[in-house]
């Protein structure tokens, strides 16, 4: 039996965690778990980069949103994985926030570098540029998404522990 009567949208960095922490908690939890770039992935049948250089970020986050109000709204009970730019564009923090239950997964810059890979820095569109390091582009990004991320019904990090979490869901 479910913990609440919500989805629980996770929401955080890139190489925060929110697919890791997702799958584990959907197991421990009894619910399906949905990861949303999958889902945009093969919706569109192409990578989340292929879409940013071929059709731009206004089009890519236009998707996103669409994707975001089709999941929460036929899914009941499911741990649903965001990009971390989502909550950031429209008003999605507000629709997560009426429809779900929101997790703000808080890591350090220091800890999201550490986390990534040159193979998965390469996968993300936002983490490149000829005039700046990974670390720096993090950083600034982190700047600009965290008022965004902060109205997130519960923060956590990973140093607190799967099980810490889980009971601050089920505190609500």
């Amino acid at each position: 039996m479910p913990l609440l009567n919500k989805n629980i949208v996770l929401i955080g960095m890139p190489g925060s965690g929110k697919t890791t922490v997702g799958k584990l908690l959907a197991k421990e939890m009894n619910l399906s778990f949905i990861d949303m770039d999958e889902e945009i992935v093969k919706n569109e049948g192409r990578s989340i980069a292929e879409i940013f250089s071929k059709e731009g970020e206004n089009y890519f986050r236009q998707i996103e949103c669409m994707t975001l109000q089709s999941i929460l709204k036929s899914n009941e009970h499911c741990i649903l994985s965001t990009g971390g730019g989502v909550p950031c564009f429209f008003d999605n923090m507000d629709f997560i926030n009426e429809h779900a239950l929101s997790i703000f997964i808080d890591e350090t810059v220091a800890e999201l570098v550490a986390r990534m890979g040159q193979m998965e820095v390469s996968k993300r569109p936002k983490l490149h540029s000829d005039s700046q390091n990974v670390n720096d582009i993090l950083e600034e990004l982190f700047q600009k998404r965290k008022p965004f991320y902060e109205r997130a019904v519960i923060s956590w990090s990973s140093k607190e522990g799967l099980q810490n979490l889980i009971e601050k869901i089920k505190k609500g």
